[in-house]
């Protein structure tokens, strides 16, 4: 059975910006997810579009 996991934004902040010293887990989650063997969610919330 997959495990699902509900991913907080920083997450993916924290790969994205290499935030040290969280990079290094994020990563792990984030490779799992990509590799298949979690499912991850975000909320929709995380997901916007801003503009200035």
């Amino acid at each position: 059975m997959i495990k699902k996991v509900f991913l907080d934004s920083d997450i993916i902040l924290d790969v994205a910006t290499g935030r040290m010293p969280f990079v290094e887990h994020s990563t792990s989650v984030l490779a799992s997810i990509e590799n298949g063997k979690v499912l991850g969610y975000i909320s929709s919330n995380s997901v916007k579009d801003y503009k200035k």
